[in-house]
């Protein structure tokens, strides 16, 4: 087992500082696995989005762009390396990143593996690294859209949105390549 120091060390040169980043117990639910909340509270719909010419309902809007954002909520998930990320709880308002063991079982991380921070294998430290970055781009997903909604006045604005959502992750993607890119010269 590395010593403390040692372990801080590695954490320092390779992944930053994980304590300041992430507080765990934000990201703790109700089964006591590490989540994101996104509790979504109707998100604000203009009333110009309801085309008077069809059926489409406010509750249909709203399940349009809760669903949109679960598929890219999926999306970054896989691209940290987790099997998959489902909406759990009650009103479904926690990103729950899946991992899939030996077993084939799916299963998600729980918390009480990595409350000791000072105990934590690095293994384990990488994994919460992982869990950061990947609480960090479902937060500002799940920002985005809540803020970007508002401003849609239309159903075609409502479209462009979710085809912005869908491509968006190809553009972060591109932008952290230039980054690493940048690191390395």
């Amino acid at each position: 087992m590395l010593s403390t120091e040692n372990k801080n060390n590695l954490l320092e040169v390779y992944y930053q500082n994980v304590e300041s980043v992430l507080d765990i117990k934000k990201y703790i639910n109700s089964e006591g696995d590490l989540a994101v909340n996104v509790k979504w509270h109707h998100p604000y719909i203009h009333n110009n989005i309801y085309d008077k010419h069809t059926d489409i309902s406010s509750e249909q809007l709203n399940e349009e762009i809760i669903d949109t954002f679960w598929y890219k909520a999926n999306q970054i998930a896989i691209h940290y390396g987790y099997a998959a990320c489902y909406s759990f709880g009650r009103s479904n308002g926690w990103a729950l990143p899946i991992s899939k063991n030996k077993q084939n079982n799916y299963k998600g991380m729980p918390a009480k593996d990595f409350v000791d921070k000072n105990n934590l294998e690095l293994e384990r430290l990488i994994q919460l690294k992982i869990f950061s970055m990947f609480a960090g781009d479902i937060e500002s997903l799940f920002n985005l859209i809540k803020s970007e909604i508002r401003n849609v006045k239309s159903r075609s604005e409502f479209n462009q949105l979710q085809n912005r959502i869908y491509d968006l992750w190809k553009i972060i993607s591109i932008v952290k390549g230039i980054r690493n890119d940048n690191a390395r010269e």
